[in-house]
């Protein structure tokens, strides 16, 4: 246990080592801290990184790190503790709790002063521990605690980077819904061809079909695999993508629906035409925010963009609760820029161990790495560094490179555009 002093009361900070169990025990006091933070999303949540654990990493081995301030949890950072590398080249990694499937992860802490000291006490236990090689904090949205968790740390010294994306940045679209009643929802789009379009389409469908919007707010079994069928049957499905592809993604969507139905959050949304789902949402709704982790539609109806006119519904509805925003998540894509042009930068935090090992390694990956990205530009160089990004992905997690993309700060400095 560590415990340092500020001008906010005494903060104390415990690493607590196991199994996703201590999650669980820690859970209602987590919930609570949820509802004081800045960002209160499902990715922060514990059923969320609880489900993560055991869908995907059952026999991890967590660290959580605990910052209490007055005795009040503070702060929460769940990390895992694992060893990666190639060859002899093995690394110890203590790593968020989270991958591609998390969506987003971040510390979750106090908002207002109370929380900024609770996230310099867990910065101050995490560099008294030993044995590290290397921190990562995976998919943190812009402005996240994370972010001054790497602040703290290079003020110390410590070689620091923040990872934005390899071949484009990670960033979420998002749109901001404020509808008077009755305004079409397409108005919340930039282009009027766009929303000719989309007015003309279900003027379309609506001749031939009888079209209906349908919303389950429970992990309804029938629901779920209706959806897991629709999104088997697209592309997903023929790219082995698809959720029912593997166990383990399985395993986590059917947890994240029945928590999120527990806690109120859950929406899944359909479009049906003559009651046959042709687009399908694995939707959250959560605190004034619409989220689709999983979006679905049947290709053999692509003549009426029935994912856009889904999405139209579901503006329409969100927004009869008031001022709502809608977000994409993932990255930004063709369909997603119909709609919006705003988006939520995230980025992966590192810090590295001090000392030849640790800088040796930033190196590696915000020199080398940026090096070979702006070679595979050029014609001449391409084949060497798409070479050296094939023996690059081969040391890595499939997670990490996922998250890839150089865009180093703090000491050690360097950046990449």
């Amino acid at each position: 246990m560590t415990a340092v002093s500020c001008n906010t009361g005494q903060v104390t900070v415990q690493a607590r080592r196991g199994t996703r169990e201590l999650i669980d025990s820690l859970a209602p006091e987590w919930r609570t801290l949820c509802s004081r933070a800045a960002r209160d999303e499902p990715f922060f949540r514990p059923e969320w990184v609880s489900t993560y654990l055991a869908a995907f990493a059952p026999d991890a081995r967590l660290v959580l790190l605990e910052a209490r301030v007055d005795g009040r949890l503070a702060a929460v950072l769940p990390l895992v503790d694992t060893r990666s590398g190639w060859r002899r080249l093995w690394l110890r990694k203590l790593q968020g709790a989270a991958n591609i499937h998390s969506c987003r992860f971040d510390i979750t802490c106090e908002d207002g002063p109370a929380g900024e000291a609770a996230v310099a006490g867990i910065w101050t236990a995490l560099r008294g521990t030993r044995g590290w090689d290397l921190i990562e904090i995976p998919r943190v949205p812009q402005g996240g605690a994370a972010e001054a968790l790497l602040t703290q740390a290079a003020r110390d010294g410590y070689p620091t980077g923040s990872w934005r994306g390899f071949w484009r940045p990670m960033e979420s679209p998002y749109i901001e819904v404020d509808l008077a009643p009755g305004e079409d929802p397409t108005t919340v789009a930039g282009h009027a061809h766009f929303r000719r379009n989309v007015r003309r389409r279900l003027r379309r469908a609506m001749e031939e079909y009888d079209v209906c919007l349908r919303r389950v707010d429970e992990a309804d079994a029938e629901a779920l695999k209706a959806f897991y069928e629709l999104e088997r049957r697209s592309w997903k499905g023929k790219a082995g993508t698809a959720i029912t592809c593997s166990k383990a993604t399985s395993e986590f969507y059917d947890g994240v629906a029945t928590a999120a139905a527990r806690f109120g959050y859950l929406s899944i949304y359909f479009l049906d035409f003559d009651g046959i789902p042709v687009a399908g949402h694995l939707g959250l709704r959560h605190k004034g925010r619409y989220y689709m982790p999983k979006v679905a539609y049947d290709e053999d109806y692509a003549r009426f963009s029935p994912g856009q006119l889904l999405l139209r519904g579901i503006i329409e509805d969100v927004s009869k609760d008031g001022p709502a925003v809608v977000d994409f998540l993932g990255l930004m894509a063709p369909w997603k820029a119909d709609w919006t042009e705003k988006v939520l930068p995230h980025s992966s935090c590192f810090i590295y161990r001090k000392g030849v090992r640790g800088r040796v390694l930033h190196l590696g990956r915000f020199a080398l790495l940026a090096g070979a990205r702006t070679a595979a530009r050029h014609p001449s160089l391409e084949p060497s560094a798409q070479a050296f990004l094939r023996w690059w992905k081969g040391t890595m997690t499939a997670q990490g490179w996922r998250q890839s993309g150089p865009h180093s700060t703090g000491s050690s400095k360097g950046e990449v555009g």
